[in-house]
């Protein structure tokens, strides 16, 4: 069977009009050799190695976002539908000073339509990660043929790929429709890890990625690691308007009081803002 980086540009030629095969083979071979340069240039700080991941899922999952959160340190304030593949990467440091570069591919959620452009996507991975929403229950069932789908170009590969399942969107647990139990039996199912994550929030996006390139190398992290690397979400609290309907029913009241002030003042000027939790 063909091999070589190239491999899945040639597939392509079956299925692709020839403007868009070029397209595809330039963009590839760009951002190939920007990784090839990225890896090059480290040669020589001490031992490191790449590793190929891919993100897939529905659209409007926040696979972009994650992906933002880990390599930008940053949320994107505005949504825009990925065409195609973008890329990430970024360098971390694992337990015994190991450098690992993580490249990230995150391919746009219109691509299950496409099986050739989605193998060319995968070929190479160390690991696929299937991001869903928890608050939609349609991103979860449509795993399935995400799963089918990467399965059949892991079959293309000398070497399989890890996989694991990312339900997102934890930061809205009120909205919450589908359960942990839901999720964990899917990824015990399947072989995978399971991971939940808010890229809103940054709540265990850099936990998840470290336990990906734990699993891809064989590495054991400890619960010191695993602990460190879990944000903890604060709730600020924040003054709210009570509106205008509770002031009058507090000025009402200073009336029935014939006006006189009491010890808690109420009707006065200070009971106008109440505090509530609010996450933000």
């Amino acid at each position: 069977m063909p091999g070589g980086p190239l491999y899945p540009l040639l597939l392509c030629r079956q299925e692709c009009p020839t403007y868009y095969i070029k397209s595809c083979t330039d963009n590839l071979l760009f951002v190939m050799s920007k990784l090839a340069l990225a890896s090059d240039d480290e040669a020589g700080r001490g031992e490191q190695v790449s590793l190929k991941v891919v993100l897939l899922g529905d659209s409007c999952t926040g696979k972009t976002a994650i992906c933002c959160r880990f390599a930008q340190f940053a949320y994107p304030q505005k949504y825009s539908q990925t065409s195609g593949v973008d890329f990430y990467s970024r360098r971390i440091t694992m337990p015994h000073s190991l450098t690992v570069l993580l490249q990230l591919w995150d391919v746009g959620g219109h691509n299950l339509t496409s099986p050739t452009m989605l193998n060319t996507y995968i070929f190479g991975a160390q690991a696929v990660l299937f991001v869903y929403d928890v608050t939609n229950t349609q991103s979860f069932d449509n795993l399935t043929d995400w799963v089918t789908a990467a399965k059949k170009s892991s079959a293309q590969m000398e070497k399989p790929f890890c996989m694991g399942m990312v339900g997102n969107k934890t930061d809205s647990e009120h909205r919450r429709a589908v359960s942990i139990d839901r999720h964990n039996k899917f990824a015990e199912q399947n072989a995978f890890s399971a991971h939940f994550v808010a890229a809103k929030t940054g709540d265990s996006i850099e936990l998840m990625f470290r336990k990906t390139a734990a699993e891809v190398l064989g590495i054991q992290l400890t619960i010191a690691d695993e602990e460190w690397n879990v944000n903890v979400v604060k709730a600020q609290i924040t003054p709210v308007d009570g509106g205008s309907q509770n002031r009058r029913k507090q000025k009402q009241s200073g009336k029935e009081a014939n006006g006189a002030e009491t010890k808690t003042g109420i009707g006065s000027d200070k009971t106008k803002n109440s505090s509530a939790c609010i996450l933000q």
